[in-house]
């Protein structure tokens, strides 16, 4: 019996055994330029344009108490000098709204979905393109998804994937892709373990696959967050449930990145209180991974935007901290340093 025991225990101490990052650092960015009004269920991506590697911003929420507070600019971040560089854009941009997409799909800038001033969901696109610095005007064909806020949307080439959302009266699981050259949705017939509707997860692609990650489901006083992986072969349209334990906290609001093309980055993001600790799911070895960045550690946060920067580095801008009216306007990198291996009591 004792020799069963101490086997138990000894088991125990070893599932409770992760690996975790003793080195990551928290660093804010001194922020050049016009720096754009602090906002929060924003969307950001990074792309090239010209000679700058830009941190793009779209639209998102300043002030709920102001008849202007919901935002529709277009905004980029020169990273390299860390300056904000005002576009001289033409044609119509895309109506204000708040929890919606924006991914950088071939030659364009695509937004799509969010919720208006109205406070009702949408389904209007719009495409920017980069170059010209050019809001292109859009007549999509094919499936067009239903109105939806608070989806996900990656980039594929010149594709877009949308995934769920929260429409008018339901939580969405469906999954589209849109062409951006050729201006034409289409519904993707997805099979496998697929996820149930939810609505403000995270998403980012690794080769052909997508992850995502958390979320929300629920309708007014019942709402459940949740701490669920999946993967998306857009290649079989196959969704697969990643059952490991370790996974972060159930939020929704978060942000994911992901570096060295096999780290996803789990971010913040709200459940039962704003979050500030990051996660990384390593996708070779099947595992989460704790981290515990020091420095200057951000103000706990959901609804920001997050980008790669290379294979151990992430920029952050903006968010609401819960404290009225809450909306944020700092950039911060974080950095990845080395691995060992802690056991938690």
């Amino acid at each position: 019996m004792a020799t069963s025991i101490a086997a138990i225990l000894f088991l125990f101490c070893v599932l409770e055994e992760v690996r975790t990052y003793d080195t990551v650092q928290w660093t804010e960015v001194k922020q050049g330029g016009n720096v754009p009004l602090a906002r929060q269920q924003f969307a950001g991506t990074r792309a090239p344009k010209g000679n700058m590697d830009c941190f793009f911003i779209f639209g998102g929420l300043n002030n709920w108490d102001s008849p202007d507070g919901l935002l529709n600019d277009l905004r980029c971040f020169d990273i390299a000098t860390t300056t904000w560089v005002d576009l001289k854009q033409s044609g119509t941009a895309p109506s204000a709204r708040r929890r919606h997409t924006l991914v950088a799909a071939g030659d364009f800038l695509v937004v799509f979905g969010g919720i208006d001033g109205s406070h009702a969901p949408v389904n209007s696109l719009g495409k920017y393109n980069i170059a010209t610095d050019q809001w292109v005007s859009v007549n999509p064909s094919g499936s067009i998804p239903s109105v939806r806020g608070g989806h996900t949307a990656v980039a594929l080439g010149t594709r877009m994937i949308v995934f769920g959302g929260q429409g008018k009266s339901s939580f969405l699981n469906d999954v589209y892709s849109y062409d951006a050259k050729n201006d034409q949705w289409s519904l993707v017939k997805s099979s496998g373990q697929l996820p149930g509707g939810r609505a403000l997860m995270s998403a980012v692609t690794v080769g052909t696959d997508m992850y995502i990650f958390g979320g929300l489901e629920g309708y007014g006083g019942y709402k459940y967050y949740l701490d669920q992986l999946y993967k998306f072969n857009t290649v079989t349209s196959q969704w697969t449930q990643i059952l490991i334990g370790g996974a972060p906290a159930a939020r929704a609001h978060h942000s994911s990145v992901v570096e060295n093309n096999n780290r996803v980055t789990i971010i913040g993001g709200y459940s039962t209180t704003l979050l500030s600790d990051v996660f990384f799911y390593d996708i070779k070895a099947n595992e989460w991974l704790m981290v515990e960045p020091v420095s200057d550690v951000p103000l706990a946060r959901e609804a920001f935007a997050a980008i790669p920067l290379s294979e151990n580095n992430v920029m952050l801008f903006g968010g609401y901290d819960g404290y009225w009216p809450g909306t944020r306007e700092e950039m911060y990198i974080l950095t990845f340093g080395s691995t060992a291996n802690k056991t938690v009591v």
